[in-house]
């Protein structure tokens, strides 16, 4: 590689957020009870941008307008730890989370297990199933209230989103809200987390502690799709670095399915390809992974019958022959690999032809079996990071309703459930994510399925994620995005190929997202694979070409990211 260029122009600070999340799921314990809403204004709902399954959430509240306890013969969830609000006529407790359990029940929203007859039962259901309580109200979520500071439960509120309104303010409808308690609407409320709503008559001021989103629903629309770019497979190549040996290897999958191989050390000319015992076909995206306990680069793809295939190396050496890792599993898109130091294992993803995520280990010699990792259901590919600040592995895949989940094991133990993270949001392909060991923080990228526009949200310090964000909705992407870590520059490096078919470029360093860059004007098929190589201080990029032939580009010290270099001659598949 060339010598060293012009460094990027950004001091190397402190990323600092404002939000932080909990990996753990928190218990209820409050008492939800009647609201004071006097003086709270009632106003008509204006009208809402909304999909089928919040229209009807909305349309349901409304409906029940002026009703007591006793409205349609008693609120609750059936199937849940709620119970009737009514009993013998009269109020049976304080009702607003039936209420606002039986409008969610009344529309097919799942997962209501979990509610009960506290307000703060929805704050579980959060934590649950979206990574806790969100900072961005939608139409259909359920608002929480209670006194910040307070410890008891005696304040605590939860009511219906109706209508997000452009002067920042919600609509909200509850039960057990004003005097005598009824289902009523208040509009123009606050609606950031810890704004003040109402003061209490002993005092206490009740805030706005976040909403929790629907999971599902009977009259959810179907799944969206990408107009820019449908993904069925990820098109790309894997790539590895051996710190070991200083050798970075790319694999991709030839236009006749067979798996091939080439190789740099110590930022050294590339090798010429070389196949893996071409006697195996694949298809779809490999992943490759480094084990530095027995010193073993491995690579794993999916072949033409769905079966998952593993080769390995081990310091450098021949390449094994291909073996099967239980035939009678079978596998849609692209595997995720990722080596978890904590327990010294090599951590292995894929979705089945059922939609269900499955994952096995090596350690101690061994792989495990398979295990399906519940009954969650995805499209696309997993893709896998490790925390090693907090001894965590963490999995994050697309949902067939298009909202991204993640689950998580800590020092080894048991994978947690899934949890979404802001399911307001939806996405098409795979997602990307990175570990930046300079700030502690996670962060994901992906495409969205309507738009094309790529999102982000983070984690910093094993805390709460936050929301989505945009990364400019001026650019828009086809395939999955990449990321790395730049231990150079301590930059995350993101990538992501435009409907344009032309690779851009964008990085975070110190405190704020460069703007996009293109690199250059060659065009791509499906999606960049980036990666670090800390002994020649440099990052990688490597793309498979419209003509099938593989490139790549890089930056050394920080510098801009060179020309595009083609790797050979050699045909891979670009669908």
């Amino acid at each position: 590689m060339p010598a060293v260029r012009q460094q990027k122009p950004a001091p190397l600070t402190t990323w600092s957020f404002a939000m932080s999340r909990a990996r753990t799921r928190l218990a209820s314990s409050a008492a939800a009870v009647t609201l004071a809403a006097s003086g709270l204004s009632i106003l008509a709902v204006p009208g809402a941008h909304a999909s089928t399954l919040t229209d009807s959430i909305v349309q349901t509240a409304t409906s029940q307008l002026g009703n007591n306890a006793c409205g349609n013969g008693g609120y609750y969830a059936s199937g849940t730890g709620q119970h009737s609000s009514c009993s013998g006529g009269h109020q049976a407790h304080a009702w607003c989370a039936d209420f606002a359990g039986w409008v969610w029940a009344q529309n097919g929203v799942q997962n209501l297990g979990i509610l009960n007859d506290l307000a703060n039962s929805f704050q579980t259901y959060a934590n649950k199933y979206q990574g806790g309580l969100s900072g961005t109200p939608h139409v259909g979520d359920a608002v929480f209230f209670h006194p910040n500071g307070f410890s008891g439960t005696d304040y605590d509120h939860v009511a219906l989103v109706t209508a997000v309104n452009s002067n920042g303010t919600i609509d909200y409808i509850g039960g057990n809200q004003g005097s005598p308690s009824s289902v009523s609407r208040n509009a123009g409320m606050p609606s950031q987390p810890g704004s003040v709503v109402w003061t209490t008559s002993s005092g206490y001021r009740v805030n706005v502690q976040g909403y929790a989103s629907p999971v599902g629903g009977t009259t959810t629309p179907p799944p969206v799709t990408d107009p820019v770019a449908p993904q069925v497979t990820d098109v790309a190549p894997a790539a590895v670095y051996n710190p070991d040996n200083g050798t970075s290897e790319i694999f991709a999958i030839g236009t006749d399915g067979v798996l091939s191989h080439a190789y740099s050390t110590n930022g050294g000319q590339w090798s010429d390809w070389y196949p893996i015992d071409s006697s195996f076909h694949f298809t779809g995206k490999p992943t490759a992974v480094y084990n530095p306990t027995n010193k073993t680069t491995e690579v794993f793809a999916i072949g033409t019958d769905g079966v998952l295939s593993h080769a390995y190396s081990v310091n450098g050496g021949q390449w094994s022959s291909w073996s099967t890792m239980d035939p009678g599993y079978h596998f849609t898109g692209s595997p995720s690999a990722v080596y978890n130091p904590s327990v010294n294992a090599v951590e292995l993803f894929a979705v089945g032809t059922d939609g269900k995520l499955n994952h096995k280990y090596y350690a101690g010699g061994a792989w495990s079996a398979w295990n399906t990792m519940g009954n969650w259901t995805f499209v696309g590919s997993p893709t896998a990071v490790y925390e090693p600040d907090l001894n965590t592995a963490e999995v994050f895949a697309i949902g067939t309703d298009g909202v991204l989940s993640h689950a998580y094991s800590t020092n080894g133990a048991a994978w947690s459930d899934f949890f979404t993270l802001d399911p307001s949001y939806r996405f098409t392909g795979a997602p990307a994510v990175v570990y930046n060991p300079n700030n502690k923080t996670a962060e994901v990228f992906a495409v969205g399925a309507a738009d094309g526009v790529m999102s982000h949200a983070y984690s910093t310090n094993g805390g709460q994620w936050s929301g989505w964000a945009t990364l400019d909705a001026g650019y828009k992407f086809a395939g999955v995005p990449s990321a790395v870590y730049n231990s150079t520059t301590k930059a995350v490096e993101l990538f992501g190929t435009g409907t344009d078919g032309v690779v851009n470029h964008k990085y975070y360093l110190g405190s704020s997202w460069s703007s996009w860059a293109s690199l250059g004007s060659w065009k791509f098929a499906g999606t960049p694979v980036a990666l670090n190589e800390p002994n020649t201080n440099a990052a990688e990029v490597f793309g498979i070409g419209q003509d099938g032939v593989i490139s790549h580009a890089y930056t050394s010290n920080g510098s801009p990211f060179s020309s595009w270099y083609s790797l050979g001659t050699w045909k891979f598949n670009t669908h």
